[in-house]
């Protein structure tokens, strides 16, 4: 940082422009070659199966707090 601003001290030029730049490559086997329809169901589907599961382990903890009763002596 310097003045409030993000200062590049790579000191290397950017690859696709100076107002896009990569931050993050990897290599992902399982989307190489998909079209963009493709990738874009997967994505989708993907996401709703993290919201699926999100919902159940919420779900799940919430039913176990519901049979907990503190008055129950253990």
């Amino acid at each position: 940082m310097e003045n409030g601003r993000a200062v590049d001290l790579s000191q290397q030029k950017p690859r696709a422009s100076r107002v896009v730049r990569p931050v993050l490559e990897i290599d992902l086997p399982l989307l190489d070659g998909l079209t963009l329809s493709d990738f874009a169901q997967v994505t989708s589907e993907a996401f709703d199966s993290y919201i699926k599961s999100a919902n159940f382990y919420a779900l799940s903890s919430t039913n176990s707090l519901a049979r907990w009763n503190p008055s129950t002596p253990r």
